[in-house]
């Protein structure tokens, strides 16, 4: 995980939920220097996607607050987004292939046409998340989490199959 050393003094597993969400205007970061894991300032992140800019592969944004935020089509292909407050944000099209959705919050996300494929999704809330078209496959995810989502028709499945 980047040179970073999620064990404890005692071996065991010890990642722990951030002090405090990060907002769009609270963020401390360095700037994103191209390279896979580099934390991005939210607001560097959301000015870049405005201008036009799409890939922001391998970033971090673990426990960042990017509620009701278009990131529709971005491709976060192998971020950080553990804890990350995604509710009502619009993510039609994304990219988040392998990403790291641990215990995210996906309430009422569009999610459509995503591409979820061995993406992290344990403890995530997908609560009324539109996850149509959705490609799901190979994706790290209990099937109790996937019957919280709004919708699944046309859904690629862990498994491989496609939802009716």
């Amino acid at each position: 995980m980047g040179g970073s050393n999620p064990r404890g003094r005692d071996g065991q597993r010890s990642w722990k939920r951030p002090a405090s969400r990060r907002s769009l205007n609270s963020c401390r970061w360095r700037s994103l220097a191209g390279r896979k894991g580099a934390w991005v300032q939210i607001t560097e992140l959301v000015n870049r996607y405005q201008a036009g800019e799409r890939s922001f592969e391998g970033v971090s944004l673990a426990g960042a607050n990017l509620r009701g935020v278009d990131l529709s089509d971005i491709v976060l292909r192998g971020a950080d987004l553990r804890f990350t407050n995604l509710r009502e944000a619009n993510l039609r099209g994304a990219d988040l292939s392998e990403a790291n959705l641990y215990e995210a919050n996906l309430q009422d996300a569009d999610l459509r046409q995503a591409n979820l494929s061995r993406a992290v999704l344990w403890l995530a809330d997908p609560l009324n998340a539109h996850l149509e078209g959705a490609n799901l496959k190979d994706a790290k995810v209990a099937g109790a989490q996937l019957a919280r989502a709004a919708s699944l028709a046309g859904a690629t499945l862990p498994d491989g199959t496609v939802h009716a």
